[in-house]
């Protein structure tokens, strides 16, 4: 493939992941926010998710798992501190 469908094919894979983070309602697990924000899932672990001003996680089978939507809405307003 030459450099512009290598292009083409990544945007379309980004616009493809944020489309489907957008409409699917499971909640997000770290690997699944460090996806969205592009970010190693231990940068998400030590420096993302203890903010005070992240969302609060739900606890299933002792996991903590986000709501996809808050997430996206906090990572707007903080888009410059991230």
């Amino acid at each position: 493939m030459n450099q512009q469908a290598d292009l083409h094919t990544s945007l379309l894979t980004e616009l493809i992941d944020q489309i489907q983070a957008i409409s699917n309602p499971r909640l997000w697990d770290a690997e699944d926010i460090a996806k969205y924000l592009k970010l190693a899932k231990s940068t998400v672990q030590s420096h993302v998710i203890c903010k005070p001003d992240f969302p609060k996680a739900v606890k299933i089978n002792g996991t903590r798992r986000w709501a996809p939507k808050e997430v996206q809405n906090w990572a707007l307003r903080s888009r410059e501190k991230v």
